[in-house]
């Protein structure tokens, strides 16, 4: 189900985007995951990446993430195209011109607000690897 950004909530994201513009990726990230109060279960629900992969990140993860990885969590997030960039720029990372890559940046700029589940059915038609690390039906909701 597609829940598109309202101005605000656009406006509060570029505002953290500008405010955290100096700071390292992972605390960058923190800050847009802090805005949503995100924790280990709503991590896992939005990103289908492990809850503890959020502890690891929170206690300021130093291992390099996977495109994969980041691009699971963008989704989870609803972050636009262009705060995303600068946050794959922060970290060193940027988008390749693989099919992949071309991939996970379309859904990022034509499926914004949609969630993980909906990203990942489009991704299984194209051929290109899944969102996330946990499949839907172990997820626990809260």
């Amino acid at each position: 189900m597609r829940r598109i950004l309202s101005f605000e909530e656009l406006a509060d994201l570029e505002k953290i985007a500008w405010d955290t513009a100096v700071l390292p990726f992972y605390q960058r990230l923190m800050a847009f995951m802090n805005y949503y109060n995100w924790n280990p279960q709503r991590f896992a629900k939005y990103t289908h990446l492990e809850g503890a992969y959020y502890s690891r990140l929170k206690s300021g993860l130093r291992e390099k993430l996977d495109m994969r990885t980041a691009v699971a969590i963008f989704v989870g997030l609803r972050l636009p195209l262009h705060i995303v960039d600068s946050l794959l720029q922060s970290a060193g990372m940027a988008f390749s011109n693989s099919k992949t890559d071309r991939t996970y940046r379309y859904i990022i700029m034509m499926m914004n607000g949609a969630d993980i589940n909906e990203c990942n059915e489009y991704l299984q038609k194209q051929g290109v690897p899944l969102l996330g690390s946990i499949s839907k039906g172990e997820l626990i909701y809260v």
